[in-house]
């Protein structure tokens, strides 16, 4: 800071001192970072579309409409506050007996907590976070042969940041019917 501008900010705020400044200026952006960790934590609604496309059969493979995406936090001061996560999915994918585009339609949903484990305090953001939780899929049209329409399941999604824009969950899905444990991988990519 330049010795004009020191000058004009301690006439307008009234400080006699240089170590008044600074220190005023310490608790401006100490403020100021305390009111983007209460913004960031705010609960969050999202929408959301995707869709696959087979280009060997020219047709839609499958099309998730994703109308609720809640995360709330439920302490938004504490670091490692854990976060309810709820997800609602309308999903129309391709029958894969028959091979018609679009023809099989299921309602997903999932709700767990999301728990961070390892925080850092000067990014505020988790290395490490694990969310225990439950997953409902509905299928509306097209039923397969010996299949349930409804299925009730528990997951645990671990979830490792590499960094702030790449982050690994591995999501364990147990199929409480046939007593089988599904593992799935992904990498995601956050765009700031």
């Amino acid at each position: 800071m330049n010795d004009t501008l020191k000058v004009y900010l301690k006439n307008k705020l009234g400080v006699s001192t240089d170590a008044e400044l600074v220190n005023m200026e310490t608790g401006l952006n100490k403020a100021f970072d305390q009111l983007l960790t209460e913004l960031s934590k705010r609960t969050l609604l999202t929408v959301e579309f995707k869709s696959t496309y087979d280009f060997t059969d020219t047709q839609w493979g499958k099309l998730a409409f994703t109308p609720v995406n809640l995360y709330c936090y439920f302490n938004k001061k504490k670091l490692s506050s854990p976060g309810l996560n709820a997800k609602l999915n309308y999903v129309m994918s391709t029958d894969t007996t028959t091979k018609e585009a679009l023809k099989r339609s299921s309602l997903e949903t999932e709700v767990g907590m999301n728990f961070p484990i390892k925080v850092n305090p000067e990014t505020e953001k988790a290395r490490f976070e694990i969310k225990p939780g439950v997953s409902y899929k509905y299928i509306a049209q097209r039923l397969y042969k010996d299949e349930n329409r409804s299925k009730l399941d528990p997951t645990l999604t671990l979830r490792i940041h590499i960094n702030d824009d790449f982050y690994l969950p591995l999501k364990f899905e147990y199929d409480t019917e046939n007593a089988e444990l599904f593992g799935f991988l992904s990498i995601q990519f956050s765009l700031n």
